[in-house]
């Protein structure tokens, strides 16, 4: 006779291909429905799993995106700060090479004004020694009485 017995326990690659395999009709719905509802809820269990496993790639996926955002955030702070130390970097460079420029304009202005300085008191001194020497021709010249306009 038919004894209706529970199935000894199957692991899932089992399950998987009692599921697509017709099991013969021994008269034995009630196991049947059983195993029906046991492989039902392997299924079950194994689409839970696979949901969880998408979750927690998705949680994976989604933490190294926050911390792929914040190491960019990081260096663009970063590069913002070097921006701003470069930017002071150039005024100060700017502001020092236009002083710099002040003072060389002013000693090359200094220099002329010395060099006309020089210039016009050497011409001065020219004439004053000119003149004194027309003084001492005519001095000479009056005192030997032979003093004639030139």
């Amino acid at each position: 006779m038919w004894s209706c017995q529970a199935p000894p326990p199957c692991t899932q690659h089992q399950v998987s291909a009692h599921l697509h395999t017709q099991p013969p009709d021994d008269g034995c719905d009630g196991v049947r429905a059983s195993r029906r509802a046991d492989e039902k809820e392997v299924r079950e269990e194994s689409e839970e799993e696979r949901i969880w496993n998408l979750l927690k790639e998705q949680k994976l996926r989604e933490e190294r995106r926050q911390n792929e955002q914040k190491a960019l955030e990081r260096e663009r702070r970063k590069l913002e700060k070097l921006d701003r130390e470069r930017q002071i970097i150039k005024e100060s460079f700017k502001t020092e090479m236009e002083k710099e420029l002040e003072v060389s304009a002013q000693e090359m202005k200094d220099k002329s004004v010395c060099g006309d300085y020089a210039l016009k008191k050497y011409m001065h001194i020219t004439q004053k020694d000119q003149d004194l020497k027309k003084v001492d021709k005519v001095l000479m010249l009056w005192t030997s009485g032979l003093y004639v306009r030139v």
